[in-house]
């Protein structure tokens, strides 16, 4: 399973558009992971790489949004506090029981649909709203 980048979801804010290529290609990175052939470093290491990552697009798109006065900012930054909450859960789940099957295919599953459901949904209504009032981030 490997998701595609599509230029559709372009912002026109270089610094975000990199940054979501950079994060479909992390999670691309950990969904072809064959946790059979695999060393639990390596999971953690995609683990530690989209967690880091995802912090750090969050603050830069929050920042983003506060500065056009994205009129919904608060939906939007409830949801990326969702993300890190589910994010962290499957982090501890990871650390009780490496490579478990179960929870790599949960995780898996979760970044699959974070990634359809945030980038493809809700940052989709950022851009438009960017594209609406012609602001130049």
């Amino acid at each position: 399973m490997n998701i595609q980048w599509n230029e559709n979801y372009s912002s026109g804010i270089n610094l975000l558009d990199l940054q979501h290529k950079e994060l479909v290609k992390n999670i691309n990175n950990f969904l072809c992971l064959d946790i059979k052939k695999k060393k639990i470093t390596e999971c953690k290491k995609l683990i530690k790489l989209v967690d880091q990552f995802i912090k750090v697009h969050f603050k830069d798109e929050e920042d983003i949004m506060k500065k056009i006065k994205y009129d919904d900012i608060k939906t939007h930054e409830k949801r990326h506090n969702m993300l890190k909450a589910e994010l962290n859960l499957f982090k501890s789940q990871f650390k009780r029981k490496p490579l478990d099957k179960i929870v790599v295919l949960e995780f898996s599953s979760f970044l699959s649909s974070w990634l359809n459901d945030h980038l493809y949904t809700e940052d989709m209504k950022l851009i438009k709203y960017i594209r609406e009032n012609y602001i130049n981030v």
